[in-house]
């Protein structure tokens, strides 16, 4: 283990990935009194700011599942497609 540690820290930042949980996320913003302003959040520039600096960013990665209802899509379809226009966005 200790080999592995001695390599990471040859090599340079430790490389980390975010993973956001959809679900959990929508429904916690909707309990914040002004919740539709996070529809333009930036979730990689979000996550850059818990970064030290021995870390570097590569990925984050949003999963959700679909509604079935139409209507629910389309409010889902409202909330995601402004962050995945962000071109920061992976």
């Amino acid at each position: 283990m200790k080999r592995i540690w001695r390599s990471m820290e040859r090599v340079g930042k430790e490389r980390v990935i975010v993973y956001v949980d959809g679900f959990n996320f929508y429904y916690g913003l909707r309990r914040a009194q002004d919740w539709k302003a996070f529809y333009w959040l930036d979730l990689v520039r979000f996550f850059e700011e818990f970064m030290t600096d021995g870390q570097e960013l590569v990925a984050v990665k949003y999963f959700s599942s679909r509604p079935a209802n139409q209507p629910k899509s389309d409010n889902q379809d409202s909330f995601l497609l402004p962050i995945l226009r962000i071109p920061s966005s992976v």
